[in-house]
């Protein structure tokens, strides 16, 4: 299958645009381009993405972290 990821930003005015267009058919290269899209906007995460079960997931530790971010206007959903 052909993926593609797209991230557009208006800095000062001027567009810049990230785009990272591949095929893959296994999810574990999926997550692996994601990645990398993701550090190529701008983003440097710790780790690596992975998909977890959900009774393994402590969503209340996850939820207060969450809300504890200072993030930009229209992004908390609080």
């Amino acid at each position: 299958m052909k993926y593609i990821f797209k991230q557009i930003d208006n800095i000062s005015g001027h567009s810049a645009e990230t785009t990272i267009e591949f095929s893959a058919d296994y999810l574990p290269d999926i997550l692996q381009h994601f990645e990398m899209f993701l550090r190529g906007s701008g983003f440097h995460p710790t780790g690596t993405l992975d998909f977890v079960q959900d009774d393994d997931c402590d969503t209340a530790k996850y939820q207060e972290m969450y809300d504890s971010m200072d993030l930009p206007k229209g992004l908390n959903a609080n």
